[in-house]
């Protein structure tokens, strides 16, 4: 059996989802552990599951746009200013990856560095990574941006209208918003089983699915473990613009989604 690890990963006191998607001869499952992801003790927790897992994906950056990062290690870019500061290139990608959809930009919010930054350094510390090996997207560690996997994989499985008015709001309600929160659950559902139907994915044992759609965190980190599992027989890619040095890909990061092909992939890994 082979295990695929999703970390939708959050702040000392956020709420971390962490799923995993494994392989067997009888096919493809998903369940969700049952144990505490907040703190350190939290982080030690994920590290024990990814020591069993070929692949780990986490919704999060592990390092700043290359500028920023040059500035860390003691260099100077006098030709960067204003942008190449916010966003990395992998920020920039995964939004032109919507547009090229024909899905807006705005569906997929652009990933800010944060102050939870520190929180996947210490993950991939913990894991005894180095930057480069996380950065370059090619490890057993790697981001991904879960809005921009949902989309792609909703919209090839349907189309891009669909994926839009899903993907664009099956998150972000306030407790006391009661309406909202009824939609955005019935949204996670309707992706669940959309990803469910099109890839033969279930879970072990049934009542995880309940637990897949009831937050999005965990959905979330569905998809970040589907990702990993696609990765593993090259069924995602790296999105960047093209020609990027690999040098600017291992200093800031790249984000993995579903490659365009995919399910085809898919479809070869069944036969």
């Amino acid at each position: 059996m082979k295990t695929y690890l999703g970390v939708d990963l959050a702040g000392e006191g956020g709420n971390t989802g962490v799923a995993e998607i494994f392989e067997t001869d009888e096919g493809l499952f998903y369940r969700f552990p049952n144990e505490s992801w907040q703190g350190h003790a939290g982080l030690e927790n994920i590290e024990t599951h990814f020591r069993d897992a070929e692949k780990t994906a986490v919704d999060h950056p592990f390092a700043y746009p290359a500028p920023c990062m040059r500035w860390f290690l003691g260099d100077t870019d006098p030709e960067a200013n204003g942008d190449p500061y916010l966003w990395r290139r992998t920020d920039l990608a995964l939004a032109e990856r919507l547009t090229n959809m024909g899905i807006r930009r705005s569906t997929a919010q652009q990933t800010s560095c944060g102050s939870d930054i520190w929180r996947a350094v210490e993950l991939a510390n913990l894991l005894g990574l180095s930057r480069d090996v996380v950065c370059g997207g090619r490890g057993r560690l790697f981001e991904t941006d879960p809005r921009v996997a949902w989309a792609v994989i909703v919209a090839s499985l349907t189309d891009r209208d669909t994926a839009e008015g899903l993907v664009g709001d099956y998150k972000g309600a306030s407790l006391d918003d009661r309406e909202n929160r009824t939609k955005q659950r019935e949204h996670r559902e309707k992706m669940l089983r959309l990803l469910s139907e099109g890839t033969g994915l279930r879970p072990r044992p049934d009542t995880q699915k309940d637990l897949a759609s009831k937050n999005d965190d965990n959905l979330d980190a569905l998809i970040c473990a589907f990702v990993a599992y696609l990765s593993a027989f090259a069924g995602a890619e790296r999105c960047l613009p093209e020609h990027v040095p690999e040098e600017t890909v291992l200093l800031e990061g790249a984000a993995m989604v579903p490659s365009t092909d995919w399910q085809a992939r898919l479809l070869m890994r069944k036969s």
